[in-house]
């Protein structure tokens, strides 16, 4: 008689068996896509108050820009910029190809990137492992997160919370060294005969768009 001898397979939990996929990505999707549709609606209705009533967001809309939020199960937002009124407008109705677009797997990994304190992460993890895709600027992308969190903060703000002490608030010329440190008068504009300060300030987005001047393309 003979005997028959095999390996004996390895039992798994019943929540590994859904191919490998984490957690938050077998959320029955009965369930994440009315959670990401009124996060979406949410959003947007923050952002488009918040460009009535607050200069800081209001500064940082320069041009005419559309940007989509959309998923593989059937979840899509989109957001309008008005460079000319400084205006953010939103709707669920996506007619044409907007010029930035992020699109993922699914509705699950939508709300893990834009909820996350560490979003940036989560959608560099995303489109290097592909499941999601990005058309458009990635530097919109970073744009549009950091307006999203002048809403909700999802991190607390790093930084001390006391003054250092001992801080370093005014000069010491015996601090300086054995070089000579050169300090000029604070002054209200650049001397317009001063041509290296104008090139150097052509290229600082953040002082030009805070001015509401026109920016090029990333």
């Amino acid at each position: 008689m003979t005997r028959e001898i095999g390996t004996r397979r390895q039992m798994r939990p019943s929540y590994m068996v859904m191919t490998g996929l984490p957690w938050w990505e077998r959320t029955p999707k009965f369930l994440t896509r009315p959670v990401l549709r009124l996060l979406l609606l949410s959003l947007s209705w923050g952002l488009a108050l918040r460009s009535r009533v607050s200069w800081s967001v209001r500064s940082q809309v320069t041009r005419t820009v559309t940007l989509d939020i959309t998923t593989a199960d059937g979840v899509g937002r989109r957001w309008l910029f008005d460079g000319e009124t400084r205006r953010i407008h939103s709707t669920s109705q996506l007619t044409r190809d907007a010029d930035h677009r992020m699109h993922f797997r699914t509705s699950a990994q939508a709300i893990r990137s834009l909820t996350s304190p560490r979003a940036i992460d989560e959608i560099v993890a995303g489109l290097v492992e592909h499941r999601m895709q990005l058309r458009g600027s990635p530097f919109a992308l970073i744009w549009f997160y950091g307006l999203t969190r002048r809403i909700v903060r999802t991190a607390p703000t790093r930084g001390p919370r006391k003054p250092i002490p001992g801080g370093y608030v005014r000069p010491d010329p015996s601090r300086d060294g054995p070089e000579r440190l050169v300090r000029e008068p604070a002054v209200a504009e650049l001397d317009p005969a001063w041509e290296g300060a104008w090139r150097a300030r052509s290229r600082l987005w953040t002082v030009r768009g805070g001015g509401g001047e026109p920016m090029p393309e990333p």
